[in-house]
């Protein structure tokens, strides 16, 4: 508020300091002509027709306090004596030659360009009054008085023509350089507009960006708690499978207790026994710890085993629901890639593809389930390829699995399975999903990395 105050008052200062320039210029030049007059008819003996020679040093010296109290920052006093100057000798020569003279006129005209440049409505409603009135109350005494003199019968001399072009000089100088402040202050605000506007524009990408980075935020932690809740579903099924060889590995400590066990011959055998169940269930503890965390270091090894080791997992739980897992790759794979990342990727979509052979069973309950995985090389590229024959995936919906928290399945599962594993595939392996199926025959995802 303090700036737009500021600028306002500077404008106002400078319009005025032209204003007091023209009119100490042209009276300054009146002086000289009265001056001129004054001694030409003083040398002719033409005394009736002399002015008062005082008005040469009393209008420039009006004028000169005028510029002085402006240029002093007190333009509003300095706008009063101006105008009041104007208008007195506009008084004085309506009185004495009419209120139509056209010098009046343009006297006139310069003060309401002046008044109406540099003032408030009211403030310039009250000199356009005492202009009016002055203009009434002057006409009024001529009649009052019986003046009879008049501009009318006087020529048209070279003083007249000088007058009237500075004056139409310094109003069209004024109005341009009215013009050009305008033009200014119009450039400065489209200025501050525009900073605005880019801020404002910054400032709405900002949100957006930061926006982004929270949603991201709590993405990453919604598919942690989701692999932590698929690792709670999995450790379920797991437990049956666990305490099975806990049991036997028992059975087998039991008979070796036993003394006549001790001095049986088949010992060995029993000891063997022991150690495979102990290396099964050592085997399972450490794929079950690989899922817990997802470590993003690379690591080079065998997908094939890896792949093995995942199917393992999983087989004993998926053969209780009839669904039979197939991979038939044994030839080596070396790969050097973040492990853990691959094996959430594979065990999502394995475990998707168990659940739509589920789905399919409710419905068209076929004769054989099948889970097929593929492992190979294609232009140098690793993929993997999980075939399915459950129920498959509507043409419509294709392009909506992979979306954040859309399932066609049941409104038990939370629908960002698929999600997570693009992301997780294109973030921390570099690779890609293709997805091809048919509803009601089954599916075939294939990840390239």
């Amino acid at each position: 508020m303090n700036y737009v105050n500021t600028t306002e008052t500077d404008r106002v200062k400078l319009i005025l300091s032209y204003a007091n320039i023209f009119t100490l210029f042209f009276s300054a030049l009146y002086s000289m002509l009265l001056i001129f007059s004054y001694i030409y008819n003083t040398t002719n003996n033409q005394i009736k027709d002399l002015f008062p020679i005082y008005l040469a040093i009393i209008i420039p010296t009006l004028f000169t306090t005028s510029l002085i109290l402006n240029l002093k920052n007190k333009s509003k006093l300095s706008k009063i004596i101006l105008i009041s100057t104007i208008l007195v000798l506009n008084f004085v020569a309506g009185m004495w030659w009419g209120f139509d003279l056209p010098s009046i006129l343009l006297s006139y005209i310069f003060c309401i360009i002046i008044l109406a440049l540099t003032s408030k409505t009211r403030e310039g409603a009250i000199y356009l009054s005492i202009l009016i009135l002055s203009i009434f109350i002057g006409n009024f005494l001529r009649n009052y008085l019986n003046l009879k003199t008049s501009w009318y019968h006087s020529g048209f001399y070279v003083n007249d023509i000088i007058e009237f072009s500075v004056m139409f000089i310094f109003i069209t100088f004024i109005l341009i350089k009215f013009n050009q402040e305008q033009n200014k202050t119009l450039t400065r605000a489209l200025r501050v507009e525009n900073i605005l506007k880019q801020e404002r524009d910054n400032l709405e990408l900002l949100v957006i960006e930061k926006t982004k980075e929270i949603q991201q935020i709590q993405k990453e932690e919604l598919l942690k708690m989701y692999h932590l809740i698929e690792f709670g579903k999995l450790s379920s099924g797991l437990y049956h499978d666990l305490i099975t060889p806990v049991q036997t590995m028992n059975l087998y400590i039991e008979k070796l207790t036993k003394d006549n066990l001790i001095k049986d011959s088949g010992f060995s055998k029993i000891i063997l026994n022991i150690k495979n169940t102990h290396d099964r269930l050592t085997l399972m503890l450490q794929n079950i710890r690989k899922q817990i965390s997802l470590k993003t270091e690379d690591e080079q090894f065998n997908l094939i085993d890896e792949i093995n080791d995942l199917i393992n997992l999983v087989k004993n739980n998926y053969l209780k629901d009839n669904v039979n897992i197939i991979f038939s790759n044994h030839k080596e794979q070396v790969v050097v890639s973040k492990k853990s990342i691959l094996n959430h990727i594979v065990l999502n979509i394995i475990s998707n593809a168990h659940e739509a052979c589920l789905q399919d069973k409710n419905i068209n309950n076929k004769n054989i389930y099948e889970i097929k995985v593929r492992v190979g090389k294609y232009n140098n590229k690793n993929y993997i390829s999980i075939i399915d024959n459950g129920m498959g995936i509507k043409k419509d919906n294709l392009n909506k699995i992979f979306n954040d928290f859309y399932s066609s399945k049941s409104k038990q599962n939370c629908g960002i399975g698929l999600s997570s594993t693009k992301h997780f595939l294109e973030k921390y392996l570099c690779g890609k999903i293709f997805v091809e199926s048919e509803y009601g025959i089954g599916t075939t995802m294939t990840i390239i990395f």
